[in-house]
């Protein structure tokens, strides 16, 4: 018979709360009332020993001293949060279901979703997704599994940083937008979510190899191992076992939440044309960009086309573009006979300017594929606002047995 209620072990402010009351059949990230803290203990609720109550309250003024700072060792407080869910679970039995969340404070929380989990007795608990839309995850795993959690930093010219953590053990890898490895992350999520048994993935870093590897066992579980290709050593930088929603479900959230963080450049990663960028800063559609130029005298137009082809070496010109009026005042800038940056941007252009004519067949065309369509920033990322699989949406929001 089910437990109608659920106590929620989440760390907060104030008068050191830790323990929380809904009902079960509420999956969401609600974690419910309060109902016990560091003074008012849990046996005082729903009598659950003494003892228990001095661990919680020895757990809790650890985050009460350094939930704010930096210096707080997160993995190691998670991993002691869940080993007292465990006790507690062992001492409620059947009458309560337990949960353990990670607090609002922890900086890695949108890649710790397989920290959310539901305690089922002291040997087993249930990975547990309720941020994905759609419904719940659940996966069962052995409560002596490593946890799992990434974090996704450092987005500039055109690198992201990734750091991917089992229990104690750490890895940074850094994502390049020259080898751009986030839709292989999905491809590599997806063949493991088809039951492929050895799943294996390169990333570059510009000259080193990181190699990402799930060997598929049995009751959704897997080894994770990461080795390094310039390393001499022997055994691999990390080799745990995880399990399978847990490691697809904590990447695949964390690549979705960090595109929409403010951590999150896309200037700094992302693919984007001269036209788009134009389109971009003067809140005009690109076709409609292209009819103002098109409608320019060819005097004005060379000289325009040949200001903006320059803008990503000119520097201090790109803030002239911050508004349709600014750009079409940019025409009389070039046409300025004393303009001072005219022949520093003719040289970094490296060619003879020749230009458009009058008689210029299909002006339109030329200005779109020879100018607008050009990249005006170097990278070459995947966006990370638009990065989806379908397959693995299905699979993370299933309710499996």
């Amino acid at each position: 018979m089910s437990a109608l209620e659920t106590i929620t072990i989440y760390a907060d402010f104030g008068m050191s709360p830790y323990a929380w009351r809904k009902y079960s059949s509420d999956r969401s990230s609600y974690v419910g009332g309060n109902i016990a803290d560091s003074t008012y203990g849990l046996s005082k609720v729903i009598g659950t020993s003494p003892e228990l109550d001095a661990a919680f309250a020895e757990w809790i003024a650890r985050f009460d001293c350094k939930g704010y700072e930096t210096t707080l060792d997160w993995d190691r407080f998670h991993y002691d949060g869940i080993e007292l869910a465990k006790h507690l679970k062992a001492e409620v039995g059947d009458r309560y279901e337990v949960e353990y969340h990670p607090p609002h404070e922890d900086p890695e929380r949108g890649g710790r979703a397989g920290l959310i989990a539901r305690i089922v007795s002291p040997e087993k608990l249930f990975m547990y997704y309720p941020m994905m839309k759609g419904g719940s995850v659940d996966s069962p795993c052995d409560a002596s599994v490593s946890t799992f959690s990434m974090r996704l930093f450092d987005c500039s010219v055109g690198w992201i940083y990734m750091s991917l953590s089992c229990n104690d053990v750490q890895v940074t890898i850094h994502m390049t937008h020259l080898d751009d490895p986030l839709e292989c992350f999905l491809r590599w999520m997806e063949e493991l979510i088809a039951g492929q048994e050895i799943c294996t993935m390169k990333i570059n870093e510009e000259g080193n190899w990181k190699i990402l590897t799930a060997t598929q066992k049995t009751d959704g579980l897997l080894i994770f191992r990461i080795e390094d290709s310039d390393s001499e050593e022997s055994e691999p930088l990390l080799e745990k076992i995880l399990c399978r929603q847990q490691l697809i479900g904590t990447i695949y959230q964390g690549l979705r939440a960090f595109g929409e963080s403010p951590e999150y450049f896309p200037e700094e990663w992302e693919y984007q044309s001269l036209g788009g960028w134009v389109s971009e800063r003067t809140n005009l559609s690109e076709e409609e960009v292209l009819d103002a130029l098109v409608s320019l005298p060819a005097g004005e137009l060379n000289s325009l086309l040949f200001l903006i082809s320059c803008l990503p070496v000119g520097g201090h010109l790109h803030v002239r573009l911050e508004s349709i009026k600014s750009f079409f005042e940019l025409k009389d800038y070039a046409l300025r006979s004393d303009c001072p940056d005219l022949d520093e941007l003719r040289a970094k252009f490296g060619k003879e300017w020749t230009g458009i004519t009058d008689k210029t067949e299909d002006k339109r065309g030329v200005i779109r594929d020879e100018f607008l369509s050009e990249p005006f920033i170097p990278w070459r990322g995947t966006p990370l606002r638009g990065l989806k699989s379908e397959k693995t949406e299905a699979y993370l929001t299933s309710n499996l047995p």
